[in-house]
């Protein structure tokens, strides 16, 4: 157990600290001096104790930098320093029974540095110690620079090891689209300008009150991508979405509910992870080249995955309360290429981005109000489109700006029903392609209660969505409400 463990640890703690960003929790990192500290952190785990430091750049490798003289050591807050005798020497023999020499790791530029620690009472934090302290009197980076360096950072240990497991999980993860997110709603304004459904015509009419979007799902399965695949699909999930509104050009008229089946296939070197989930498996108490070398690859993965989605849903005319007029049963396969989350400027905003290459709906007509235009019939679409987004995140506060982005074009096989929404009768939409665009620029303030968020949003829709494919224009404000879901690392 105590390898099980050790690995893991080592694992969670290279990818996350090398990952974009480095990330914690719900914080973003800050931005580290050219020739500095990333992060670092302390093993303290039954027969093991060891600090890594995560610099910025590559070093020469000066084994003169890390002699037991050269650093100081001391935990925070009770201040007890780590005598200079109880830090292993570089040149000292690694042997079974003795702690780790202090050396840099070759395979990452030796920008990756272990400090090894007698394991006794010396190097044992208080009872109360959550920090641990470390200076470095002289480092030499490659760009011929000498640089003191010092630095604070976590303590793990058995009461705390989950929160660097975490890390694992969310240095593998995805970030989640609106859609995705386990619960999303928003009451909107429409800017002025349009007319109220029904209030005849422009300029005549009642001016509409708004619109809403709202997107709910649950998983009921989900697997640990840390661990070999065994299934089919990694996750599996019901939900529905819902985007309405009261007024001719505002209003899509869409309602999807149903079951979705995810896999995910991770681009960071499917060699690279089999190399780490063996050694895992294995038990070792410390890496072998392969195995950092494996740890590098994956962390360089811009690509994070292949996503692959497959369900069955209801689609329907969401007009009124009710659904009527024409609904759907359709089946969704689609294909999605997901980025990891790029830092911009200070490292407090980041961006990422979905790519779909290829998505078919294929399906059949349940129901058609009036036939007269109507048929009951079979129905084929291919999709293709993407997502962008960017979100500020401010640091130590709950205040975020988040603008996304999407298009999907769909290209319709074969004539469907819709609805003519002047005249709200069922019509044969003919085939050929229809898009759908959507942006919002959304400001989040106040405290996160129960993993939930509040905000305003500014948004802009235009296309056609299904069954309905009523054309929508429109730019609406409003209020915003959502789970802080994300990413994927929660599944």
């Amino acid at each position: 157990m105590r390898m099980k463990y050790t690995w893991v640890v080592l694992i969670a703690s290279l990818i996350a600290a090398r990952s974009t960003s480095a990330q914690t929790g719900s914080s973003e990192a800050t931005k580290a001096p050219k020739n500095g500290i990333v992060s670092l952190h302390m093993k303290d785990l039954a027969r093991e104790r060891e600090i890594l430091v995560y610099f910025t750049g590559p070093t020469i490798g000066q084994v003169s930098d890390i002699k037991p003289d050269q650093i100081g050591i001391r935990f925070l807050p009770s201040k007890k320093v780590i005598p200079a005798a109880s830090i292993t020497d570089p040149m000292a023999p690694n042997t079974p029974t003795s702690p780790p020499p202090t050396r840099f790791s070759a395979p990452f530029g030796n920008s990756v540095l272990e400090i090894g620690l007698a394991q006794d009472d010396s190097t044992e934090p208080d009872k109360n110690d959550t920090q641990v302290e470390v200076t470095f009197k002289g480092i030499h980076f490659t760009a011929g620079t000498v640089v003191p360096l010092s630095a604070t950072g976590t303590i793990y240990n058995k009461s705390n090891i989950q929160d660097l497991v975490a890390l694992t999980r969310k240095a593998l993860a995805a970030a989640k689209t609106t859609e995705e997110k386990d619960e999303f709603a928003s009451l909107a304004v429409t800017v002025p300008g349009a007319v109220a459904s029904g209030s005849g015509a422009p300029g005549s009419g009642t001016p509409a009150v708004g619109s809403t979007d709202i997107n709910f799902n649950r998983d009921f399965y989900s697997a640990d991508l840390i661990k070999p695949a065994r299934h089919l699909f990694d996750s599996a999930s019901v939900g529905f979405v819902l985007k309405k509104g009261n007024s001719e050009s505002s209003d899509p008229r869409h309602f999807e509910a149903g079951l979705k089946f995810r896999k995910t296939v991770l681009l960071a070197n499917r060699d690279a992870l089999k190399t780490i989930r063996q050694s895992v498996a294995a038990g070792g108490s410390t890496p072998d080249p392969s195995t950092l070398d494996a740890l590098s690859k994956l962390q360089q993965a811009f690509l994070r995955g292949v996503i692959v989605d497959n369900g069955g849903y209801f689609e329907g005319d969401a007009k009124g309360l009710r659904i009527s007029h024409v609904s759907n049963a359709v089946y969704n396969v689609q294909t999605q290429i997901a980025s990891v989350s790029r830092a911009l400027g200070n490292q407090t905003g980041f961006w990422s981005f979905r790519v779909m290459p290829a998505g078919f709906e294929l399906g059949h007509n349940l129901t058609a109000g009036q036939t007269v235009n109507a048929q009951r019939g079979s129905l084929a679409r291919y999709k293709a489109g993407g997502q962008l987004n960017l979100h500020y995140q401010a640091k130590d506060s709950t205040r975020r700006v988040e603008f996304e982005a999407l298009t999907v074009q769909r290209f319709l096989f074969k004539e469907e029903n819709g609805v003519d929404v002047k005249t709200n009768k069922v019509i044969a939409v003919p085939s050929g392609g229809k898009n759908w665009t959507e942006a919002n620029l959304r400001f989040y303030f106040g405290p996160i209660i129960l993993k939930h968020r509040a905000g305003v949003k500014v948004d802009y829709q235009r296309g056609y969505l299904p069954p309905v494919y009523a054309f929508t224009k429109t730019f609406t404000y409003g209020l915003v409400f959502e789970s802080t879901d994300d990413d994927t690392s929660s599944q």
